[in-house]
């Protein structure tokens, strides 16, 4: 279906939410982030190639730490190059401060592999908030680019998992721990 207007109607909306549709803005920031994806393309054809073996824990943490740190600048760049340059600057300057997050989420699971798997079950206070910063940057970066609807599903059996206990039998089961999930979801296979 089309979204041009003939004449004297309306274009019609898209049929689906795309906020890359435009591609990577002109200009430096662009520049930096299509480098930053094709990094992520080499590391993804290194792996798949195996020209570098590395566990599937750390080869998970940083395909996701690429994708969040490619995902947050390249979305309020986009965006801020679809309002004419206009604001943004503070947008622009979160987006680049998750993506750091996200590199350092994906680069202490990667440097501290072996050390998660000896304490496997047992986080520690930094895995935790690591792990925590994890999930919370990628329902966010759900939330930008494929709306409420998925971070909102995933939510929900977040927190079964956390507060299932308290539900009616059949759908209570024994209860998990913070700690826990955070483990299983942020470290686990």
């Amino acid at each position: 279906m089309s979204t041009t207007a003939t004449a004297g109607t309306p274009a019609a909306p898209p049929l689906h939410h795309d906020p890359l549709a435009a591609g990577f803005p002109a200009g430096p920031v662009g520049r930096v982030l299509f480098g930053l994806a094709v990094a992520f393309s080499a590391f993804q054809i290194a792996t798949a190639a195996h020209l570098v073996d590395l566990p599937s824990q750390v080869v998970r943490g940083v395909h996701v730490g690429f994708l969040l740190a490619l995902a947050f600048p390249l979305m309020a760049a986009v965006a801020r190059e679809q309002r004419g340059g206009a604001g943004g600057r503070i947008v622009l300057a979160l987006a680049w401060l998750a993506a750091l997050a996200a590199a350092v989420v994906a680069g202490y699971q990667w440097t501290e592999h072996d050390a998660l798997l000896l304490r496997a079950g047992d986080p520690t206070q930094t895995d935790l908030a690591l792990g925590m910063l994890a999930l919370a940057l990628l329902f966010a970066a759900t939330w930008f680019a494929m709306g409420p609807a998925l971070p909102i599903i995933a939510g929900a059996f977040l927190a079964y998992c956390l507060f299932g206990e308290h539900l009616p039998a059949p759908l209570n089961h024994r209860g998990y721990g913070l700690d826990q999930v955070i483990d299983h979801m942020a470290y686990g296979t």
